[in-house]
Parts: structure tokens; sequence; C-alpha cells
């Protein structure tokens, strides 16, 4: 929505419809309960899942206490590259597969362009977007095939491991999960450079391009096709995303927060 009223005070929400739902505007007396609760206080320090975040913290109320980021990780040992017949079971052999994956398809996820997609591309490839639930459905382009849901996060990482590239043209996001557990399965990852989006991706693993520029993105799946993006260059990432590595995070900052109360 590009409103910035949350660095002042929020009211007169345009979104309060939307998630969470609420019947009325609640913003302001949310935003005032808040600043209630939370500023003044002793001895807080804020963690944020991505840097994208913290700057804004650091222009909010909260700007007063110290503020860190931790990017989230994600389970190596289900999220990874394996042996799969997610193409033959679908029948997508010798396609170009463009896998989406979101619980909550819609204008934000960036579903019209990824419909705009599926119009322009030709039968080399196939969009594949997994969480289309059955209020999104009659808005998803024809040509794309959409799987309702998975069983399991190991069923999930199949198809991330069976797919040839990641898509994510979010137009609101923090620091997506799904663009993680793609890189994790050995996945290259193209995104819009949207919130956090592009804080886990490198030149080995994928391409950021800038927010709702449809023409660089179309260019970045052609270039990535016929380039073949070699696979062992994501999979170098992998411990850099793990849960592991983040937990170990968490514990250092604890450790250092409680050493330096000891010296107060």
């Amino acid at each position: 929505a590009e409103c910035n009223k949350w660095k002042t005070q929020c009211s007169n929400c345009t979104q309060y419809q939307d998630y969470p739902s609420c019947e009325i505007d609640n913003s302001k007396k949310m935003f005032i309960k808040k600043k209630q609760l939370f500023a003044g206080l002793q001895n807080m320090t804020i963690v944020t899942p991505s840097l994208w975040l913290q700057r804004l913290v650091q222009q909010s109320f909260l700007k007063e206490y110290p503020v860190y980021t931790i990017h989230n990780g994600v389970d190596l040992n289900i999220f990874k590259p394996a042996e799969n017949s997610f193409k033959e079971k679908y029948d997508l052999q010798g396609k170009f597969v463009l896998l989406g994956v979101s619980f909550g398809w819609g204008i934000r996820k960036g579903l019209e362009i990824i419909n705009d997609l599926a119009d322009e591309l030709d039968e080399r490839y196939k969009i594949v977007l997994a969480g289309v639930g059955e209020a999104a459905s009659n808005k998803v382009h024809r040509k794309i095939l959409c799987i309702e849901k998975t069983e399991n996060q190991r069923q999930l990482a199949e198809i991330y491991a069976g797919s040839d590239l990641f898509i994510n043209p979010t137009l609101e996001d923090n620091y997506p999960t799904v663009n993680i557990e793609a890189i994790a399965c050995g996945l290259p990852v193209l995104t819009f450079d949207t919130g956090g989006c592009g804080e886990c991706i490198n030149d080995s693993c994928g391409f950021v391009v800038k927010r709702n520029d449809y023409a660089s993105f179309l260019g970045a799946i052609y270039a990535m096709y016929e380039n073949n993006m070699d696979k062992s260059g994501v999979l170098e990432n992998r411990e850099r995303i793990s849960s592991v590595h983040m937990c170990q995070k968490y514990v250092s900052l604890y450790e250092e927060l409680l050493k330096n109360s000891r010296r107060v």
C-alpha cells in the first residue's frame, strides 16, 4: 500500500479488511496500544529476520532499542535435493518447470505477473503453482498447473527438487521462507527485490530484479533457461540458510547480551 503512517501514527487503514481480517478499522487504537506497551521498556533487544525490516524498525517508535538481523533458516534434513518422480507424475518430462509456492495467491504475491508469464512463454516452459486454494483457482491462467496443497514438507521438498527454477515475483514480503526452501533443495531462485527477498540470493543461487519490472523478470527466465544454471552452485549456499546456523546466531546473541548485563 506504500503507506508510511506507521512512522507516526496509524489511522484510516486501507487494508484493515485484509489479513488479518477485521470488521472495523482498529489501526489507530492498536498503534497507540502497542506504543504504550513497548515504548520505554528496559533492556529490550529486537531481532528481525531481514535487514530490510531492521531499517524500518529503526524508523519507528522502537528506534531507541538495539536491533539485530538474524535471517531465518530451514531444516536441511527435510529441504534437500533428492531423487523424485515429480515431472513424471505430472507428465512434465522435457519441460523447463517454473515453480511458485505460496499460501495466499493473489496480487500481493505476484499472481497477475505469473499469469502474464503463462501467456508469453512457449511450450518449452511450464509454470507450476503450489498452494492454490479454491478461492484463487479461478484467477489462475488455464496453462498453469495448480497443486492445491502438499501432504507434508517432504512432499513439498520433492516438488522443489524436481523443478528447474523457482519464481517469486512477490510485491509485498519480508524474508520469504519459500526462497530459502528452494535454495536448500538445489533450486535457483528468481525474485524481485521486494523487502528482504534478495538478501538470501547471490550470483551462485539466483537473480534479483527490480520490483515489478516484468521485462527484466522475463529476460532473466530466458537467460537462466539458455545458460542452464548449475545447481551445484546453488547447493554451496545450503549451510548458511540452515535452521542450525540460525539457532547458533541466536545463542551467540543471548550469550553476548547476558555477558553485557553482568557488567552493568
